[in-house]
């Protein structure tokens, strides 16, 4: 009597969500200055929106980082999105310029 065998194959489950974590880099801030990284995790961004948070924005720019002076002291919520033309991740990170 001969035996049929059933093999179960998975995939791992459903690919990674695209996400972005945004972060400032290591040199910076200086003064009023800083240089913001918007790293992405399970895409690959064609492009990426800065909003620096007091008024100014940076769009469609091809690099996942930006240098942005502020104007003024104090308290900023930056915003990046990293964009496909199918799929788009945000992060926000608050800084304070003194």
């Amino acid at each position: 009597m001969a035996r049929a065998a059933r093999i179960a194959v998975e995939s791992g489950g459903p690919p990674p969500s695209a996400s972005v974590t945004l972060s400032i880099a290591p040199w910076f801030p200086q003064g009023s200055s800083y240089v913001f990284v918007c790293t992405p995790s399970g895409f690959t961004p064609t492009s990426y929106d800065f909003v620096f948070g007091d008024g100014e924005k940076n769009l469609g720019r091809a690099q996942g980082d930006v240098y942005y002076t502020y104007g003024g002291a104090g308290t900023y919520t930056v915003q990046c999105t990293g964009r496909t033309a199918t799929e788009s991740a945000t992060s926000t990170l608050q800084v304070t310029v003194a």
